[in-house]
């Protein structure tokens, strides 16, 4: 059932990776900061890390810069072993102490949008649907906000901030 609405979403697999690092107190949260490397090409597009948390190592990975496709069908799971050696790369010019074992890496998917911004938006049609897609590689990081401006949006029929950005009728 579509409901009568087509957007223009795209699926883009990505890689992230765990490394071990050597000295783990230097890497864990409060120690180490969340960082995005303005870098492009080289490392692939806008490599970016995440503390050490769970004995999982450092999570490193790079936002874009993957072919899209267009269904499930063509995604291949395969990690890139180019992509790893790439960031061992960054790892060894930027973070030299995390440049380390590889404890693991997979791939994953991003639901991209033409503008890499969200949708959050009432259905154009339905009044008692709402939309909350197309998170282009940054939803895991605003699921809470995004939870309580649906919740507002779903219980008092507005909320306290501004979603024009992201309005589903730039795509109609």
């Amino acid at each position: 059932m579509s409901l009568g609405l087509t957007l223009p979403l795209t699926i883009m697999p990505c890689q992230l990776a765990f490394f071990k690092v050597a000295n783990s107190e230097d890497f864990i949260p409060g120690n180490f900061p969340i960082f995005l490397a303005h870098l492009n090409e080289k490392y692939g597009q806008f490599p970016y890390g995440l503390p050490a948390c769970d004995h999982q190592g450092l999570k490193l990975s790079t936002f874009y810069g993957w072919d899209t496709v267009e269904t499930i069908k063509e995604v291949d799971y395969t990690p890139s072993l180019q992509w790893t050696e790439n960031l061992r790369s960054f790892l060894k010019q930027y973070l030299p102490n995390a440049n380390a074992e590889l404890i693991e890496t997979r791939r994953c998917l991003y639901t991209m949008t033409p503008d890499k911004h969200f949708i959050i938006d009432q259905h154009p049609e339905y009044a008692n649907i709402f939309i909350a897609a197309g998170f282009s590689g940054h939803g895991f990081k605003f699921t809470t906000l995004v939870g309580k401006i649906l919740t507002d949006l779903v219980i008092k029929k507005e909320t306290e901030y501004d979603l024009s950005l992201f309005k589903i009728n730039r795509f109609l």
